[in-house]
C-alpha cells in the first residue's frame, strides 16, 4: 500500500526512532519490523509489529497531517492536525477508561510533538469489505446478518456511552466541543453541496474541467444567482424543527470505520444528533447501493432496541431484543418511545441520511483521482447516490409520519427548502435533469 511518488512525514528508520522513543521496556526494540504504509486525506498510516512479552503485536502509528489540497475555510481549520490528534488521543483515552478497550483500538504511545497515535492493528477486513465479500458471492442472507451486526455495534456503543454520559463529561466537557461540530459540520455539507452540483452537472464541467471550490461557487453566484451558504444557513435555522435529540455518538460510523465489534476513527466523538451514527451507517460505502430503503424498518426498530437495552444496562433485556423477531421490535418500541418522539427520530434519520449521501457525491469526486485514498472509488455509483436522495424525499411525502412529528409545519420548511436548494441546482443524470418538483410540493405546508 502506498505509491512510490507519493511523500510520507517518516522513512522506515526514522519511523523505527520516533516509535523507540515513545514505547516503554515492555516493547522488545530490536523486534520492530516495518510493514506498509498508506494514506488518507488527513492522516498517514504506517503498520509495523513489535513484541511486547514475547509476543507480537501489530501496530498502527497514525500521525495527523494537513489537508492536502484546499478546502472550505471552516472545515479546513476542524481538520488541523493540532485539533484532531488531542481530540482521537483523548476520545480513545476516556472510553478505554470509563468502558474498556473491547469498543475501540487499544492506545499503546503518543507523541505530541509528531502528532501521532500509536493503535493496535484490528486488521483491514473493515464492513464495507465484509459486506463487499457477501455481495460478490450473491448470498443477501450473510450480508443482512453481517450488516445488522453492525447495526448492534453502533447501538452497543451509543447506548454505553450515554449510559455512562456523566463521567464523559467529568473526563471533558463534551459540550464544549458541539458548536465547533456543527459549525464543521455544516461547512462540509456547504463544500459537498458546492461539489455535488459540479460532480452531476456536465457543461459547467466543461467550463471548470477542475475543480476548485471557490471558482464553482462564484460561478453559482454570479451565472445562476444561487448563494448556497446563504441558502443553507436559512436551512439550518430551520433544522431545530426536527426536535433532534443531542446525544453522544461517533459521528464518523460507516462500514469504513468498523472493524470486527469495533469502531475505529474517534477523533469527532462527542455529541450530535440521535440519528447521526445510524442514518450514516445504513448508506453502505462502497456498493453503490444503500440499505436505507429495503431493511430500514428492521435496522432502525433494531437499533433502537438495543440501544435502549445497552443504555440501561439490562443484560437480560439485551438477550432479550437479540432473540426478537421484526414483529418483535416495534412491539417493544411502543414501551420505549411514544409515536410521536418515533416520527421525530425517523424524519431526523431521513434529514441526516441526505446529508451523507451529498457527502458521498463530494467523496466521489474528492478522491477519485487518488490512488492512496482508503475508499475505493470503482464501487461509488454516484447515480445511485442521487436515486436515493429522492427516494428520501419522496418517503417524507409520503410517510405520515410528517403528520405525528412534534413540527410538522417546521418540518415540511425544512424539508421542502432542503430539497429546493438541491432543485435549483440543476443536477443531471447523463442528459437527464433531476427534478422533483412533484414530491416537494407534496411536502410544501
Amino acid at each position: 500500500m502506498g505509491s512510490n511518488n507519493v511523500k510520507y512525514s517518516f522513512s522506515r528508520k526514522s519511523l523505527e526512532d520516533t516509535v523507540l522513543s515513545i514505547f516503554d521496556s515492555k516493547f522488545d526494540p530490536k523486534t520492530f519490523s516495518f510493514k506498509s504504509k498508506w494514506k488518507s486525506d488527513h492522516a498517514e498510516f504506517y503498520y509495523f509489529t513489535m513484541k511486547k512479552d514475547g509476543k507480537i503485536i501489530p501496530l498502527i502509528a497514525k500521525k495527523y497531517i494537513h489537508l492536502a489540497k484546499p478546502h472550505e475555510a471552516m472545515y479546513t481549520m476542524a481538520h488541523q492536525p493540532d485539533l484532531l490528534f488531542p481530540k482521537e488521543k483523548r476520545n480513545l483515552e476516556n472510553i478505554s477508561t470509563i468502558l474498556s478497550d473491547s469498543l475501540t483500538p487499544t492506545i499503546y504511545g503518543s507523541s505530541q510533538k509528531n502528532k501521532m497515535l500509536i493503535i493496535n492493528n484490528l486488521g483491514s477486513q473493515n464492513m464495507k469489505k465484509e459486506l463487499q465479500k457477501a455481495t460478490r458471492c450473491k448470498d443477501r442472507s450473510k450480508m443482512d446478518e453481517k450488516f445488522l451486526n453492525g447495526v448492534e455495534n453502533i447501538a452497543r456503543f451509543n447506548g454505553l456511552c450515554n449510559a455512562n454520559e456523566t463521567q464523559f463529561n467529568n473526563a471533558h466537557d463534551y459540550k464544549v466541543d458541539l458548536a465547533m461540530f456543527q459549525k464543521a459540520s455544516l461547512s462540509l455539507l456547504k463544500e459537498n453541496m458546492v461539489r455535488f452540483f459540479h460532480v452531476n452537472n456536465s457543461r459547467v464541467r466543461k467550463n471548470i474541467s477542475v475543480y476548485d471550490y471557490d471558482t464553482v461557487n462564484d460561478y453559482l453566484k454570479l451565472k445562476k444567482g444561487l448563494d448556497v451558504e446563504s441558502r443553507l444557513n436559512e436551512i439550518n435555522q430551520m433544522n431545530s424543527s426536527l426536535n433532534e435529540q443531542l446525544k453522544l455518538r461517533h459521528n464518523d460510523c460507516n462500514g469504513l470505520n468498523m472493524i470486527g465489534n469495533k469502531l475505529i476513527d474517534l477523533e469527532k466523538f462527542g455529541y450530535g444528533s440521535w440519528t447521526n451514527d445510524i442514518s450514516s451507517y445504513c448508506i453502505i460505502v462502497g456498493l453503490g447501493k444503500n440499505d436505507v430503503h429495503k431493511n430500514f424498518s428492521r435496522s432502525r426498530e433494531r437499533y433502537l432496541c438495543y440501544e435502549d437495552a445497552y443504555e440501561k444496562g439490562n443484560q437480560d433485556l439485551i438477550e432479550k431484543v437479540s432473540n426478537m423477531g421484526n414483529g418483535d421490535y416495534n412491539h417493544h418500541l411502543k414501551t420505549i418511545m411514544s409515536d410521536q418522539e418515533r416520527a421525530d427520530w425517523t424524519l431526523s434519520f431521513f434529514a441526516r441520511a441526505i446529508d451523507k449521501l451529498i457527502q458521498l457525491e463530494g467523496s466521489y469526486d474528492r478522491y477519485k483521482v487518488n490512488d492512496n485514498a482508503s475508499i475505493d472509488n470503482s464501487q461509488i455509483n454516484n447515480n445511485g447516490n442521487l436515486k436515493n436522495i429522492m427516494n428520501l424525499f419522496s418517503a417524507v411525502r409520503y410517510s405520515d409520519l410528517i403528520k405525528e412529528c412534534t413540527n410538522e409545519k417546521g418540518v415540511r420548511r425544512y424539508f421542502n427548502n432542503y430539497g429546493n436548494l438541491i432543485n435549483d441546482l440543476e443536477i443531471y443524470t447523463g442528459n437527464n435533469k433531476i427534478d422533483f418538483e412533484d414530491i416537494l410540493e407534496g411536502i410544501k405546508y
